[in-house]
């Protein structure tokens, strides 16, 4: 079923004088804490800088990429990088995955299951950062024997879901575009079973594997004299060449929706696998997910891409990531996807921190010598590096989506009265909860000891959006912050948002257009602003600061003591929520 569309601007407008203002509905009662299920978290003196800015987004269990360099493809590599994780903060959940690659087999499908992974990313070969060891274009038949114990073990395939574009020096031999009829017919129906003896590329266009190549030829073949196979042999020739010129060159604006009959392909000819397409961006995506598959694939949506379009990544570096954002229209389509989707799509906000070195500039250099030698006259030596592509969002995550129902609101995108509280919740975690855990029994929380009931004396953990994250009022570093004991179990957090102070076109009359009631700020006090211009002097943030309407500061890089990695995070226009914890 497609998502189903909303009425006019005009007659949303008519209804929301008897509805419940989307404001009041988000701050009436804390939420519970966001599940992201999609980060990256990376690995040494960048992950201590990324990790505190989880809980600051309003998070406390991530699901993990594994395309660190090297990628994470054994079990015991996945567990040591979380022991790592966890050293740096204990009281985030990490959910771990492996890295496909083909020197993953069974049995280390049912070891993950064992160990506890949830599931295995599966990278196209050369479309994203550390996805170099990716799949080759032809090379999902190699992993037939995983696929079929993913089936059984219940472990998740996260697909990103792009082809390599026709252009790249690195995908060439890769063959993808429009797939062939037959592929189509059969992979958009879930209950038929995939019986041909052909190899799918990536793209989903089949090409006969070296067997049937070879079946078609006749016993007396070898009887057949050398014109009659010079004539052959020109016929298959010809249609090689008939092939390469239907097939559509691949773009990163193509690349999604002819990644499709791939992800197709997969769900027909493994049904009991489930599947996740990450981070969608297209109308086409989420038609495919709602109209041509099955309850076991579903879908992630990132909150960069609820804001961005093609526009603003274009000539801009902070806003590049892939998938690249894509048409106005295709941004509209998540929204709707996500409060009418029927359940379909959860959070993950692939959320994917870049040094600013590899970032601006496109790869250009600092030289001293460049002018000497007639450069570009100034001072820089240009590579063939590319820009980075990742947007950094996990200090924001939570207040990005809600920023982003509310525009979608006023612009009519989707109705205020369906933005209801289950849906927020269920978009923001319980979907996805259901979905990967659908026997009801959660991962355990990630450090030792803290689910116990007698640290009733202990406080809860209050984390401003922009504070260094500690884990108890007199919290140090090192070993004694691992030997702090975390306040709240995580069953009993919550977070409170308190929204921005700039107006909203579309709030009842009993708003004074300021995000006030009654003349005071909803669900927020003096004190706490106090506290959170306290947090200004975070040595986690530096750069320029400036604060928003609640007083929190937006920080504009944040970077290690010598500063030697610094991060730039995205923020959403104007309106930034205010979150703490209780």
């Amino acid at each position: 079923m497609a998502t189903k569309p909303p009425p006019s601007p005009s007659a949303v407008k008519s209804t929301t004088t008897t509805t419940t203002p989307f404001r009041h509905l988000i701050t009436s009662t804390p939420l519970p804490p966001t599940w992201d299920f999609h980060v990256h978290l990376r690995d040494g003196p960048m992950s201590s800088l990324v990790i505190p800015t989880i809980r600051q987004g309003g998070v406390n269990t991530v699901y993990v990429m594994p395309n660190l360099s090297p990628p994470l493809t054994t079990v015991e590599g996945a567990l040591a990088y979380k022991e790592r994780l966890q050293k740096i903060d204990p009281r985030i959940t990490y959910l771990m995955t492996l890295y496909l690659h083909p020197s993953l087999t069974a049995e280390t499908i049912r070891e993950a299951k064992r160990k506890g992974i949830v599931g295995v990313k599966f990278y196209p070969a050369g479309v994203t950062t550390g996805s170099d060891q990716g799949v080759t274009d032809g090379g999902l038949e190699r992993f037939d024997g995983v696929f079929k114990e993913m089936e059984k073990t219940g472990l998740v395939l996260n697909l990103h879901g792009e082809c390599p574009s026709s252009s790249s020096p690195s995908t060439t031999g890769v063959v993808s575009g429009k797939s062939s009829s037959s592929s189509s017919s059969s992979s958009t129906n879930p209950d038929r079973q995939h019986t041909s003896s052909t190899s799918t590329s990536l793209g989903g266009r089949n090409q006969p594997s070296s067997s049937s190549s070879s079946a078609g030829h006749e016993e007396g073949s070898q009887t057949k004299d050398i014109e009659e196979e010079k004539a052959e042999e020109k016929e298959k020739d010809e249609i090689k060449q008939e092939g390469k010129e239907d097939r559509e060159e691949i773009t990163i604006l193509n690349a999604e929706a002819l990644f499709l009959p791939t992800l197709l392909h997969l769900h027909s000819r493994y049904p009991n696998l489930r599947i996740v397409l990450e981070h969608c961006t297209t109308a086409s995506a989420i038609s495919t997910i709602l109209e041509k598959c099955g309850p076991n694939v579903r879908g992630t949506i990132t909150a960069h891409h609820l804001f961005l379009t093609v526009d603003d990544w274009a000539g801009d570096v902070w806003n590049y990531c892939k998938p690249v954002a894509k048409t106005p229209r295709d941004r509209d389509e998540l929204l709707k996807a996500i409060v009418y989707g029927e359940g379909r799509f959860f959070f993950g906000s692939d959320s994917a921190p870049h040094d600013i070195s590899n970032k601006v500039g496109m790869g250009m250099n600092m030289t001293s010598d460049v002018e000497k030698k007639g450069g570009l006259g100034l001072g820089m030596n240009v590579t063939k590096k590319k820009a980075a592509a990742g947007v950094f969002t996990q200090p924001f995550v939570t207040q990005i989506v809600l920023s982003a129902l509310e525009e979608g609101i006023e612009r009519g995108v989707i109705r205020e009265e369906d933005v209801t509280r289950e849906m927020v919740e269920g978009f923001l975690g319980g979907w996805g909860r259901e979905f990967y855990f659908p026997d009801g029994v959660l991962p355990p929380r990630s450090c030792s000891g803290d689910d116990d009931d007698d640290d009733d004396d202990d406080e809860g953990v209050d984390v401003g959006v922009n504070t260094r994250v500690v884990t108890g009022s007199n919290a140090t570093s090192g070993e004694d912050k691992k030997k702090q004991v975390v306040g709240k179990r995580r069953e009993e957090e919550r977070i409170v948002l308190t929204p921005p102070l700039s107006s909203i076109a579309m709030s009842p009359s009993t708003w004074d257009g300021k995000g006030k009631k009654d003349g005071k700020r909803h669900g927020d006090d003096a004190e706490e602003d106090q506290e959170g211009k306290k947090r200004a002097t975070d040595p986690k943030i530096e750069g320029e600061r400036e604060e928003d309407d609640n007083g929190d500061v937006i920080p504009q890089m944040i970077s290690n003591e010598d500063s030697s990695i610094k991060i730039i995070p995205f923020k959403a226009g104007e309106r930034t929520w205010g979150l703490r914890w209780i």
